[in-house]
């Protein structure tokens, strides 16, 4: 499945730039539990996401990011670590 995203947060774009720069152009989409927490922690996020690959990336003028990804698995996570400004 192809779906388009709008990220916004700074945390979000670190990542989004940290998949650019590696080989295989990869993310983990987890939904986050409550969506307007700014500043959520790895409690605040559902267990179950998608893996995906980026297909298209556009920056708009107001600094929001549009990305174009394709859900590629599921998969479920058993730890959450914020290394480098992400997680």
């Amino acid at each position: 499945t192809i779906v388009p995203l709008t990220l916004g947060r700074d945390i979000s774009k670190v990542a989004l730039w940290e998949a650019k720069h590696s080989y295989e152009l990869k993310l983990i989409l987890l939904p986050q539990k409550d969506k307007n927490k700014a500043f959520p922690s790895g409690k605040d996020f559902y267990k179950f996401g998608t893996v995906a690959e980026v297909l298209q990336i556009i920056k708009t003028p107001n600094g929001q990011i549009k990305v174009l990804g394709e859900g590629l698995s599921v998969l479920k996570i058993t730890d959450i670590e914020n290394r480098s400004g992400y997680y």
